[in-house]
């Protein structure tokens, strides 16, 4: 170990005097040769170990070097005619293997296009600092192919070790013809002037060509269109209670193209004709992420919602401005104020509420071209290209809604009496009555349920008695297939009991109340491996068929919309979780009994 040190600050000192007179890096590598010619001659001589092999690592390094490319950041991209300090080409300078920082002083750029000298005042820029300004900005020639060569103002540092990115930019002409492209690149011919900033000595560039140059093509002005995005929670249909402030009802995603594009006309519509009117909705509100952009008019008599936004925001983006930038897209979420459902409010039970994008249909149709949008750039006006309708999934109102939660409670499997399972159901908005629940249930070790019945009964705990018929009180229960599903999992029903503790077959949970409800059933185990009892409440994947929301076949025709839970209760149609919002006796003394499937 003494020896290596040894010979490090040997050869450091009789090279210290080389480096700090800036000696080319060859004379340097040659002096270095040299040295370890001599130092193997000596241990050669003395008969030690050789340890020139470690002085030679001590003294390797790769020296100022620089790779230079197209970056590939940079992708076909379109620019506009008239616009100003457009970014028309980008380019990596790559020094993360060079000993040195490096000064770039001169850049040559390959220029290739099918038009001519379109671009005006190209500039070079590294970051927001403009390397070449005045006279130094290049005019192009009107060729098709050619040198341009940039003089730096000042030279641009790269320090060693790092990658840095360099922007060009320029003006197009007000002349420039739609759909010609320039392309700036370092394919070929072209030099740079680089030095070493230590040394001050030359440094030779390496061009890495395996990157294509990525043009720009020219175009008058922008375009847009708009399409649905299924983001939570409007990518399934939503239930919600009555009386809500920004529920929102749809998410639209808007994409501009060539330049950034400033919307000023904006067409909703109810989603359709024969859902929803305009009493349904309170105050209608557009956003741009947390940003309010405008409060939007009424639905008019037509179901359409027309919007207008300011014209200055093609200019600039202050406050209440939708303005899409270049090349990407935005979302615009549209929520609403949802009314009462009472005598003296508008709002119905199972009202499909949603507004959706009006298509921008073709001259010649009905109400065209009331979806609009200026170019920050161009200044030109432009239809959306979107002529069909964007449809959200919007919302059903009700005047209360059940939510259901596990207690995540475990039970220990034991034979006899037990609970095998325990969830919770809170009125959310407003008091709810439940009708109807279902259980899947799996067990293993289980002795035959058609010898031993397990009496599966629903019981309260929150009132302390039971709420349903005993379930399986004969054997044909558990002996007919219809009580199964597919995997052979028993399907058991509890119904609230009409002739004992429930005497209207209605279990009530008052407003903001939460109610614990536990599964019982009498389990045998068979004594051989163990048994184990595996329990589900089901929810209805879809409401039943015959309950239309949307359209003329909206069922029923009548300002009530929910269904008779004896028409719930029909094969074709969904029975597995009834329950109501009561809202029937938000308009009536009399109870209906009405009821309809639970959320999700």
């Amino acid at each position: 170990m003494a020896k290596k040190s040894i010979y490090s600050v040997v050869a450091g000192v009789l090279l210290f005097p080389l480096i700090a007179q800036g000696a080319a890096l060859d004379t340097l590598r040659g002096q270095i040769q040299t040295l370890i010619d001599q130092i193997n001659a000596i241990e050669r001589e003395m008969g030690i170990a050789s340890q020139s092999s470690f002085l030679a690592q001590s003294l390797s390094f790769s020296g100022p070097s620089v790779v230079v490319s197209s970056s590939p950041s940079f992708a076909t991209s379109t620019v506009i005619t008239s616009s100003r300090n457009v970014e028309v080409g980008r380019f990596k300078v790559n020094a993360s293997q060079s000993s040195d920082d490096l000064r770039i002083i001169t850049i040559q750029l390959r220029k290739r296009t099918n038009a001519g000298n379109a671009l005006t005042r190209l500039v070079l820029k590294d970051g927001n600092t403009v390397l070449n300004t005045g006279s130094n900005e290049v005019t192009l020639s009107n060729v098709r192919d050619e040198i341009l060569t940039f003089n730096l103002d000042n030279a641009l540092i790269v320090p060693e070790g790092q990658i840095k990115e360099i922007g060009l930019y320029a003006d197009v002409s007000s002349t420039a013809q739609v759909n010609t492209f320039y392309i700036f690149d370092v394919s070929k011919n072209v030099n740079w002037s680089v030095a070493s900033v230590v040394s001050g000595s030359d440094v030779s560039e390496t061009f890495d060509r395996s990157i294509d140059g990525k043009g720009v093509i020219v175009q008058a002005y922008g375009g847009y269109k708009v399409g649905f995005e299924p983001v939570m929670p409007v990518n399934a249909e939503q239930w919600v209670s009555d009386g809500r402030k920004g529920v929102t009802l749809n998410v639209l995603k808007f994409t501009a193209t060539a330049e950034p594009m400033a919307l000023t006309d904006l067409r909703l519509q109810v989603d359709t004709t024969g859902s929803s009117t305009a009493a349904d909705y309170e105050k209608i509100y557009i956003y741009d992420g947390p940003t309010l952009v405008a409060i939007a008019p009424s639905v008019d008599k037509d179901g359409y919602v027309n919007v207008a936004l300011s014209t200055a925001c093609a200019l600039s983006a202050p406050s209440g401005c939708f303005v899409v930038d270049k090349d990407s897209s935005k979302l615009m979420t549209i929520r609403v104020d949802l009314p009462f459902i009472e005598l003296t409010h508008p709002g119905t039970a199972g009202q499909l509420i949603g507004l959706d994008f009006a298509g921008d249909p073709l001259v010649g149709y009905p109400s065209p071209h009331r979806q609009k949008a200026t170019g920050s750039l161009s200044g030109v006006s432009v239809h959306s290209s979107t002529r069909r309708d964007v449809e959200g999934n919007g919302a059903v109102t009700f005047r209360a809604l059940p939510m259901v939660t596990d207690t995540q409670r475990t039970f220990e499997p034991l034979n006899g009496d037990q609970t095998i399972l325990r969830f919770k159901v809170k009125a959310m908005g407003g008091e709810i009555k439940l009708n109807r629940l279902m259980f899947r249930i799996a067990t293993s070790g289980i002795t035959s349920m058609a010898t031993q019945l397990p009496s599966f009964r629903l019981y309260s705990i929150t009132n302390g008695n039971f709420v349903s018929f005993a379930t399986g009180a004969n054997f044909q229960y558990f002996a007919q297939r219809k009580n199964y599903d597919t995997s052979n999992r028993l399907i058991v029903r509890a119904r609230v009991d009409e002739t004992r503790n429930y005497t209207a077959g209605e279990y009530r949970i008052p407003a903001e109340s939460e109610h614990v409800l536990e599964l019982r059933g009498t389990v045998a185990d068979d004594g051989v491996l163990g048994g184990s009892v595996s329990v589900e409440l089901l929810g209805d994947d879809r409401r039943p068929e015959v309950i239309r929301l949307k359209g003329q076949a909206a069922y029923p025709r009548l300002p009530q919309l929910m269904a008779k839970v004896s028409m719930i209760t029909r094969k074709e149609n969904s029975s597995i979780f009834v329950w109501s919002d009561l809202s029937s006796e938000a308009t009536s003394a009399v109870n209906t009994n009405s009821a309809i499937r639970p959320i999700g």
